[in-house]
């Protein structure tokens, strides 16, 4: 009796059901087609609405609300009609999942209504938009028609209501060769699906275009398809060595995949109404995007030992060395899971829709999380996070609503650094609290180092250190790197004896508890050693010295007992320089060499950041040729009695020389001028009247300028 507002199927409308103002968050169908008595979905009227993949909004409503399907993270596909004038800002925002718009009008009316749809719908304005088309014909099918495009041979769309598409071989008389993407995403009631020999693509599979299709039993193909088979309803490739499509509502409760198949292909299985158990064949190497997804009654996944590629354990699916965890299944009703100790990484979507898991251990040894790993974990409510995790992907924890507590296995810094690397759609994960199990180490005190020459070793000692129970000691050579040369030890001494005459050592250390980490304190001091005697010279270094382009390159045959060498270089006339101080490698290029110019090189080897010349040291030089470009005339003209000459720079070039001849039979060409610093030259020097000259440039560097290949030249006739 109520005079304002009215109810169907649990719906909220206004009285005459004109607006549709509220649809329940907690409805569980994952179809739902809008009345054909409404003309506007009110704000916020599905926000929130997780379960459903499909809504069918029907022709006559004129405007979406803001925020109207905001956060539906199933939602795969939307109808739309052509009556459809304005969708208000955000009213398809987090919809992450959407990538099908069925729209009822053409494709320019897409366009202009594109116009008015407000801001945070990219979900939306980045889908696939599949617009009505109007060379399309109906063909009747069982509650329904399918419709078919002439000039393509293609299915291309559906009526929602059909229950059964016997798709013919032909229709008026056209090959049906293929069935266009999503033509049965809205197709909640379909129960069966026939295809003809000819049907040699059905486009979208692969994306979940019958994951919608929640009443699908059976899909049969014609046995003179080339294409495609079919299997006891199940849809495969011709030679059943991919499996394409298993019908969500087919009746078994169980299914194994035949031996034929090698691969499983995406979303293959998704959405299944029925089964509890998979079994993965032995010769399966491949399985695609989601093909799991959504199967609510899967509790298990198990895989033939003899698979090479993938493996299980307690029904949850693993590649072969379990180092993936690739999918636990969401019919799976275990409330606690231990991640076993050999993952290091969770796939995309692993945990994805478990509702019943409360608990998750993830073990030390895991680095990633991949993107909605856990997304939809309803009732999970603490999780255990190691230290070793690096990233966590995109909405990896979106709609864990319950989750109150994170158990970190490293510290508040680790966290921190964590954090950086954790993507969006992550505040279920970041809000929790952070419980850090592993606190930081304690900084116990200095240890007082003393180091005394003995023979051919240092000996260190040292005093305890309250609190402590071992040490580590790090040595330094010279100014080489820091290493930590003793990494735990309980004893109050050690002695070194990798020592070498001649070199200055430099002694550290550090104390801890036993098990925990050796925490640098700031008071702690360095204490040095010098070992007697004279650091003997290695080497010679045999190297070769190579001009290439315009750099030199030098490469070494390494020396027994050499760290590091020390390179010197000499130009034509100036002094010896060091232009690689220290490096550990066997190789260098000398790109600071100037072209035309001969450079001399030599090499000492050195260890401990000592470099002692060897007498019988190699040296050798290299010049760098001039590699320039010929120089075009860009402009050759008479001023008076002068000829004058333009040019375009060379990179690189220091100076340009201008040559010329006469033609009077001459084949010399006379340098006019050389070191030229611009582009442009004017030759005033003696002309004869009525005689023909010819004019070339070169470009050079260092004072040389050689001839080059594709020179030209140009001349000027003398009045």
């Amino acid at each position: 009796e109520n005079a304002a507002y009215s109810s169907e199927d649990g719906v909220l409308f206004d009285k005459l059901k004109t607006e549709l103002i509220r649809y329940p968050k907690g409805k569980t169908d994952k179809a739902y087609t809008v009345p054909d008595t409404v003309t506007a979905i009110e704000d916020s009227a599905f926000e929130g609405c997780g379960s459903f993949a499909s809504v069918t909004v029907p022709e006559g409503v004129q405007t979406i609300g803001e925020y109207a399907f905001a956060g539906c993270t199933s939602l795969a596909a939307v109808t739309l009609p052509a009556s459809l004038m304005s969708i208000g800002d955000a009213a398809f925002n987090a919809c992450y999942a959407l990538k099908t718009v069925h729209y009822g009008g053409t494709a320019d009316e897409w366009s202009a209504l594109l116009e008015n749809v407000g801001h945070s719908n990219d979900a939306l304005t980045g889908a696939d938009v599949y617009c009505f088309d109007p060379t399309s014909v109906p063909c009747a099918v069982t509650n329904g028609n399918i419709y078919f495009n002439m000039n393509t041979g293609k299915i291309v769309g559906a009526d929602n209501s059909i229950t059964a598409a016997e798709i013919p071989a032909e229709i008026n008389g056209t090959p049906v060769a293929s069935i266009g993407g999503d033509v049965f995403m809205g197709c909640g009631s379909l129960e069966s699906i026939s295809l003809p020999s000819g049907i040699v693509a059905i486009e979208g599979i692969e994306d979940g275009a019958f994951k919608p299709c929640e009443s699908l039993k059976s899909i049969t193909v014609d046995s003179a398809n080339t294409s495609y088979a079919s299997d006891g309803g199940v849809l495969f490739n011709k030679n059943m060595t991919a499996l394409v499509l298993y019908p969500r509502a087919k009746d078994d409760s169980s299914y194994t995949v035949p031996d034929t198949v090698t691969s499983i292909g995406a979303y293959a299985f998704a959405g299944s109404n029925n089964l509890d158990s998979i079994t993965i064949s032995e010769n399966v190497a491949s399985i695609g995007y989601k093909a799991f997804d959504g199967c609510g009654p899967l509790a298990s996944i198990s895989v033939d030992p003899e698979n090479a590629a993938y493996s299980s354990e307690d029904g949850v699916l693993f590649d072969k060395l379990k180092t993936e965890l690739i999918r636990y299944p969401k019919g799976k009703t275990d409330k606690a899971y231990t991640v076993p100790d050999t993952v290091t990484a969770i796939e995309d979507s692993a945990f994805e829709g478990c509702g019943d898991i409360e608990s998750v251990t993830v073990p030390e040894g895991v680095q990633t999380i991949g993107n909605n790993a856990f997304a939809g974990c309803g009732d999970l409510v603490q999780i255990s996070l190691p230290a070793s995790l690096t990233s966590i992907g995109d909405a990896a924890f979106n709609g864990c609503e319950s989750l109150t507590t994170v158990n970190y296995g490293g510290t508040r810094t680790q966290w921190d650094t964590l954090f950086e690397n954790i993507g969006t759609g992550n505040d279920c994960l970041t809000d929790a609290t952070i419980i850090y199990t592993n606190p930081p180490p304690e900084t116990l005190g200095a240890v007082n180092l003393t180091a005394t020459v003995e023979g051919n070793a240092i000996v260190l000692t040292w005093d305890a250190v309250d609190g402590a129970d071992v040490y580590r000691i790090y040595k330094q050579a010279n100014g080489t790197a820091w290493s930590a040369v003793v990494k735990s030890t309980a004893e109050l001494s050690y002695t070194d004896t990798e020592v070498t005459a001649g070199v200055k050592y430099y002694y550290t250390a550090r104390a801890a508890k036993s098990g925990e980490n050796f925490v640098k304190n700031p008071d702690q001091t360095t204490v040095t050693a010098a070992m007697p005697g004279e650091l003997e010279a290695l080497g010679p270094v045999e190297f070769t010295a190579t001009a290439s382009g315009k750099t030199v390159v030098l490469e070494w045959t390494a020396v027994t007992g050499a760290d590091s060498y020390r390179i010197y270089r000499e130009a034509s006339g100036s002094v010896w320089e060091v232009i690689v101080k220290s490096t550990d490698g066997t190789s260098y290029i000398d790109d600071t060499v100037s072209m035309g110019v001969k450079y001399y090189y030599t090499m000492r080897a050195g260890r401990y950041n000592k470099f002692i010349r060897n007498e019988n040291q190699m040296k050798t030089s290299v010049t760098v040729p001039v590699d320039l470009p010929s120089v075009p005339i860009k402009t050759l003209e008479l001023d008076g009695s002068s000829a004058v000459l333009t040019w375009d720079a060379v990179d690189d070039a220091e100076g340009y020389r201008v040559y010329r001849k006469p033609d009077t039979g001459i084949s010399i060409w006379d340098i006019v001028e050389s070191d030229i610093t611009g582009t442009t030259y004017t030759d005033t020097s003696s002309l004869a009247s009525g005689t023909k000259y010819y004019y070339k440039v070169r470009a050079g560097a260092a004072g040389k300028y050689p001839k080059v290949t594709g020179e030209t030249a140009k001349s000027i006739r003398i009045p």
